[in-house]
């Protein structure tokens, strides 16, 4: 979404240079046309970070995943509990067979399963929430959750065609 925004601010000072100097030719036209279509390819992004700004928040600090949360310490995980590492780890990744855990600085970053056992949650985690597009080209849509006091954010990606459960993510805010 970064890249999208820097693009349009770009086209933006370009659009208005070109104004200012009283350029109006067929350029002028198409820089318009580009800095709209730039604008409208990037507003699911802002309007949910609009909407995710207006939230509450709720309390996340007992949502675990595979009994971990965010910014557990490295040193602390006994990694042999989720079996064999089904890829070459990154830099900063490590991917298991029902387990996707990124770290940075020593800790855990973001967690990610499929798995509804490996996910742990209150049974209601209330209305304070937006739905919002994860993958339209897939139909996948997200219930988004936020805690402000521990910044942190916790999905729920399910299929907008029949409300299944596809994956569950826990991330920094």
């Amino acid at each position: 979404m970064m890249g999208w925004t820097f693009l349009l601010v770009v086209c933006l000072l370009l659009f208005l240079i070109f104004s200012l100097h009283r350029w109006r030719t067929r350029a002028a036209v198409v820089l318009g046309l580009l800095l709209l279509a730039l604008g409208v390819l990037n507003l699911d992004g802002l309007v949910e970070t609009y909407r995710l700004r207006s939230l509450n928040g709720i309390d996340l600090s007992q949502v675990t995943i595979a009994g971990l949360h965010v910014g557990t310490p490295l040193d602390a995980i006994d990694f042999e509990a989720f079996g064999p590492e089904i890829q070459e780890r990154d830099e900063d990744r490590i991917w298991f067979e029902e387990l996707i855990l990124d770290f940075g600085d020593g800790q855990v970053s973001r967690l990610q399963t499929s798995s509804s056992v490996l996910a742990d949650f209150p049974d209601s985690l209330g209305d304070d929430y937006i739905s919002a597009w994860y993958d339209r080209e897939q139909g996948l849509r997200n219930a988004i959750y936020v805690d402000r006091d521990y910044r942190l954010k916790f999905r729920i990606i399910y299929s907008d065609y029949d409300s299944t459960t596809v994956s569950y993510i826990l991330e920094k805010l």
